[in-house]
């Protein structure tokens, strides 16, 4: 476990906050720690961290998950702690936040760490000038994480439990008193009828080259990769497109009637998706222009045969 006293912690909360969203463990047998939470948990912890302040910088404090790193190294510059600057007055300054435990088990998951300014009389301590701590919790409920409380301490030796969701008071006795208190998901595992799409591809490394300059036309970026896998996406909270070397083992095939749609705001930019396409060696599927009353798109396959099409409404 990743701490012994998580699990207590939820249980006392569900106890506590009566009628709220029970926990509903997924079954280890048929689940497996994905690319995708590691990446939806720090972004989500890091948005909550930085309801404090602005973190420039995040520090690895600790031996972490390899899938850690890539998600955290998507939101911010990583350090390592030796490479911190120091100054006569500051131990760790201000912007920079320091990764002390970071992991996933099954269905919990936590974040902690410590945000600077940290000063060199701090250090260490549990007094003035040594920063703000922070434990997040996540906990997997029906079919999404959500997270219910952040744990800071705040050098004055007083810990606080603040919940997410501001529909739910602070107040834990009055909190008892609410008859529903949702919890609040992911921005990534909200209502949403697409969270990602992949594509197969022979060749990982050439599907690599051709996404990361076809779609930095339209401001997304590498999102989450591993030796089998690279998914973009213009944003952490938002669907993703991804890339994958077949899991069986055979060679990728092309689907006759797949297709995925990338959705701009702009005539103008589907015509610059549908040119950079082609300009990368990808084949024309169907100019850019009007394909019936508001909709304008242009269609194309990319070097493994996938078909794609930009397109923008009104």
């Amino acid at each position: 476990m990743i701490r012994a006293n998580l699990r207590t912690v939820a249980l006392l909360l569900a106890a506590t906050v009566a009628g709220c969203v029970q926990f509903v463990p997924r079954d280890p047998a048929h689940f497996k720690v994905a690319d995708a939470d590691f990446g939806l948990i720090a972004a989500a912890a890091l948005r909550l961290v930085e309801r404090t302040r602005p973190v420039t910088t995040i520090v690895i404090g600790a031996d972490l998950d390899p899938r850690a790193l890539i998600a955290l190294r998507r939101l911010r510059p990583l350090a390592r702690r030796a490479d911190v600057p120091r100054t006569p007055e500051l131990a760790l300054p201000g912007g920079y936040f320091v990764v002390e435990a970071f992991g996933i088990d099954e269905d919990e998951a936590l974040f902690e760490g410590q945000l600077g300014p940290v000063t060199r009389e701090a250090e260490g301590k549990n007094v003035p000038g040594c920063g703000l701590r922070f434990a997040v919790a996540f906990y997997w409920e029906l079919t999404s994480w959500a997270n219910h409380s952040c744990k800071i301490l705040d050098c004055a030796k007083t810990r606080s439990w603040t919940p997410i969701d501001y529909r739910c008071t602070a107040d834990l006795r009055a909190l008892a008193k609410v008859k529903r208190c949702p919890a609040t998901p992911l921005a990534m595992r909200r209502i949403t009828m697409i969270g990602y799409v992949t594509l197969g591809t022979r060749d990982l490394a050439r599907a690599a080259s051709f996404y990361d300059a076809l779609l930095a036309t339209i401001g997304a970026k590498r999102y989450m990769e591993t030796s089998q896998f690279i998914a973009w996406a213009v944003a952490p909270d938002k669907p993703s497109l991804g890339v994958t070397l077949p899991h069986d083992g055979h060679a990728a095939t092309v689907g006759n009637g797949v297709m995925v749609a990338l959705v701009v705001d702009s005539k103008e930019k589907v015509d610059a998706l549908h040119r950079k396409a082609l300009e990368l060696g990808g084949a024309d599927a169907g100019p850019a222009g009007p394909r019936g009353e508001g909709f304008y798109a242009g269609y194309f396959r990319d070097l493994d045969g996938n078909k794609l099409n930009a397109f923008c409404m009104g």
